[in-house]
């Protein structure tokens, strides 16, 4: 049975998730939140509630990668400091291929959180950093019995060996691919940053502003909490940083009315309101490298290693945009533009796009 908006209460029913009497005295609400899975967030009451997530087809990869998160949620139970951060496991059906989280009532990504407010708030960005932290800190790999090693499949991210589109693509992921043919020295520079690929932490393999979700709770303190662990793995904790580095890019990107600009003028259109993103950026870095105990001596390489996986997620997140489209979009343009030219200088990028000198690297870990 695939789950819809109206069947899923029997279901959640005879699992005995919910009860009758929040059903019936008119409290009881599903919403449906599909987007690559059924998702459904279920409304018991006012103040609790469920999040349904069911695959949408019966695919192997879809089921496998229900059956990673599930055993991401069961395998942070033994590190406190890391599944206080994470949606609670409540029930996980194999047959349905269905897994039952907490929902957290109120929330909001942080994509919604920053548009509504109209600021990128210093707070939340120095409280990601110390969630982030607590999960790539929270396991010693040398620890890991041999079992628990074999749940990892240590995989590169794709981007970096990318060559082609997949059969069946799309107008727009076949402009991607032109726009790279002919831009060749960004493919070879993204090859180069996988021969820097280490597995060092635990990463949750997907950061964006989107899988970090933020709600007060009951006693009016500020929370966040990271979703979405499908793609859990050891691997570099820098890629996750820099999923959160290319965020601040794209929403300078995405929030610029966009007028006529030549190809080699990207860097300067995203440097001319790169400003804005500097205090949260900062905040969030100086809090991560504080939680991780990074000596000061060492936080101006690591963050220029994950400036320059920054603009592989660019270019990441340009192919998945493409992908649903008929052509390459402006914006999808500047960020495989800016994602070339941070390659090509990502020392410069350091400074002017992320606004992290000499000076402020030296306030962080004394």
């Amino acid at each position: 049975m695939f789950f819809t908006a109206s069947n899923l209460v029997h279901y959640l029913l005879s699992r005995n998730l919910i009860q009758l009497p929040s059903v019936v005295d008119g409290e009881f609400k599903v919403i449906e939140a599909g987007q690559r899975n059924r998702n459904f967030k279920v409304m018991r009451d006012a103040r609790s509630g469920l999040f349904v997530k069911q695959v949408k087809t019966l695919d192997s990869l879809s089921k496998v990668t229900l059956q990673r998160e599930v055993a991401c949620y069961q395998f942070a139970q033994a590190f406190p400091a890391w599944v206080k951060h994470i949606p609670r496991l409540i029930d996980h059906d194999i047959g349905r291929h269905s897994l039952c989280l907490e929902l957290f009532v109120g929330a909001e990504n942080l994509s919604e959180y920053f548009n509504r407010c109209g600021a990128l708030s210093v707070e939340v960005a120095s409280l990601l950093g110390t969630v982030m932290a607590s999960y790539h800190d929270a396991v010693a790999l040398e620890n890991l019995q041999p079992d628990q090693l074999q749940q990892f499949r240590q995989q590169i991210p794709w981007i970096l060996s990318f060559t082609e589109a997949p059969a069946g693509a799309t107008g727009g992921a076949i402009a991607f691919i032109d726009f790279l043919n002919k831009n060749a020295e960004l493919p070879r520079n993204l090859q180069g940053l996988r021969q820097t690929w280490r597995v060092d932490r635990i990463i949750h393999g997907d950061m964006k502003w989107d899988n970090c979700l933020v709600f007060l709770d009951a006693d009016g303190t500020l929370q966040l909490k990271i979703i979405d662990w499908e793609l859990l793995d050891l691997g570099d904790a820098c890629w996750d940083v820099a999923g959160i580095l290319q965020a601040y890019l794209v929403h300078l990107i995405k929030s610029t009315v966009l007028t006529e600009f030549k190809e080699e003028d990207a860097f300067n259109f995203v440097l001319k309101k790169a400003d804005i993103i500097f205090p949260s950026i900062r905040a969030f870095w100086n809090s991560y490298c504080s939680t991780m105990r990074i000596p000061a001596a060492e936080t101006d390489a690591l963050f220029l290693r994950c400036v320059e996986f920054a603009a592989a997620r660019l270019v990441l997140t340009a192919f998945e945009w493409s992908c649903q489209l008929t052509e390459l979009t402006k914006h999808s343009q500047i960020m495989l533009l800016l994602s070339h030219q941070i390659l090509l200088d990502p020392a410069r990028s350091v400074c002017d796009l992320f606004g992290l000198t000499q000076d402020h690297a030296e306030e962080i870990v004394q």
